[in-house]
């Protein structure tokens, strides 16, 4: 709960020049728009690679910004806290699991 209020305390203190978010008991800062979302951006400009056929997996606060970006494939660890799995369209239990997704073409809800 301490992170937790932390990086709420950064987040609005300092919105518009830092990024920040938390898992268990750390608090991670970056500059402003420096999130995973923004690198895939970039990656997927560059590379010339369809966004629909990007996945996202993630845990932690750093993750929402993949989840919200690309959230027709999102996918939280079962693990993570419910304040981040809010943000993923799924929630599986292992990455592993993402075969059955990607290769055998197993629907989920």
């Amino acid at each position: 709960e301490l992170a937790k209020g932390v990086n709420k305390h950064v987040r609005e203190k300092y919105s518009g020049d830092v990024e920040a978010s938390w898992i268990n008991t750390v608090v991670e800062i970056a500059p402003h728009q420096c999130t995973k979302a923004a690198a895939l951006e970039k990656i997927i400009a560059l590379q010339g690679i369809d966004r629909d056929q990007v996945y996202v997996v993630g845990d932690s606060g750093n993750d929402i910004s993949m989840f919200q970006n690309f959230q027709a494939h999102s996918y939280a660890m079962e693990h993570a806290h419910d304040s981040v799995k809010k943000f993923a369209r799924y929630t599986i239990k292992k990455v592993h699991h993402l075969r059955r997704i990607l290769i055998d073409n197993e629907v989920i809800s």
